[in-house]
């Protein structure tokens, strides 16, 4: 764009088309911190467009409350569409594929382990997200031999897989809630109350209602997502 000195260019008319990406805006610097929607000519200038990762999702809309959190999984790869096109934001998540998505959040690491469990084929999706979750003691089977891969993952169970990834990353558990405001709080099996009152503290797992935590219920594949990006804005750093 060229034009005579001291002319105020207005960029909001310069619109750039990416496939495959979304249009995020002009910067003045190429890290895009300083947006700009205008510029002064004064001299030669550069000025960078920010292109954001096209949402092919259609089943899930901006005015839905978990638009961002999905978009947040999606984009950073951690949780994948039923289709090209399609979350099911509504469907249950299996043990399976919440240690898959926090096998994906560390990297996909590799590691030697005997793992115990009977009902995991080798040469799978989940194989050794559930290996690498078995060796950091991050999840345990209902016995050493069975794991229940397909099984929907409930309230409870979440909050206490993240709370041994919590831990395993040496993050500061201690923090904790007496859940005395609801009044299903004795459904929180022995096993998993420690994991609870802490996720309910860092604001993972809030109640169903404001007197209800129904940590017996499965969770969806979109509560899923807002738990997975709540603990990435509070602890990935």
């Amino acid at each position: 764009v060229s034009g005579t000195y001291g002319k105020v260019i207005d960029l909001d008319k310069y619109v750039p088309t990416k496939d495959g990406f979304d249009f995020g805006g002009w910067y003045s610097d190429s890290a895009l911190t300083a947006p700009v929607d205008e510029i002064k000519l004064n001299g030669n200038k550069t000025i960078y467009a920010r292109w954001i990762l096209a949402f092919p999702i259609t089943d899930v809309k901006e005015t839905d409350w978990s638009y961002n959190d999905i978009y947040y999984v999606w984009e950073k790869g951690l949780m994948q569409g039923t289709s090209a096109t399609t979350f099911a934001p509504q469907l249950s998540t299996s043990r399976a594929m919440i240690v898959t998505i926090l096998w994906r959040l560390e990297g996909e690491p590799v590691v030697n382990y005997a793992m115990s469990f009977t009902d995991v084929a080798s040469g799978q999706w989940y194989t050794e997200a559930i290996r690498w979750a078995q060796a950091n003691k991050i999840v345990e089977g209902y016995s050493a031999e069975k794991f229940g891969l397909n099984d929907p993952i409930t309230r409870e169970q979440m909050a206490t897989i993240l709370y041994r990834y919590a831990k395993f990353h040496e993050v500061d558990v201690t923090n904790a809630n007496t859940l005395a405001g609801f009044t299903d709080v004795n459904k929180v099996s022995a096993w998993a109350l420690d994991a609870m009152k802490w996720a309910n503290a860092v604001g993972l797992v809030q109640g169903r209602t404001t007197t209800t935590l129904v940590p017996e219920v499965s969770i969806t594949r979109a509560e899923a997502a807002t738990m997975v990006q709540r603990y990435c804005e509070a602890f990935k750093k």
